[in-house]
């Protein structure tokens, strides 16, 4: 489980894992991209944030590239993005 805190004074976002405490910075520019992620595809927040990062990653050229992912709107949703989704199924 996490919980997302988010900052208008901040340039990025926390979360903190109740299991255990674990911070990590997300950028404001990833929010947004997310933000854009669920417009195009029906998915939870952090399945967005999910494919946005992987969109970053793919530096927005994901033609060619592999998402590993069991979900099945994610799978869709990456796919649409131009991913090449794997395990194949």
């Amino acid at each position: 489980l996490f919980l997302f805190f988010f900052s208008s004074r901040r340039r990025h976002t926390r979360y903190i894992s109740v299991t255990g405490v674990q911070t990590c910075a997300l950028p404001i520019s990833l929010r947004t991209l997310a933000g854009q992620v669920l417009q195009r595809h029906p998915l939870r927040a952090g399945d967005a944030l999910h494919l946005a990062a992987a969109l970053v990653w793919a530096e927005n050229e994901p033609l060619g590239r592999d998402f590993i992912c069991l979900d099945g709107r994610l799978r869709e949703a990456a796919s649409r993005e131009g991913f090449r989704v794997l395990p194949a199924g």
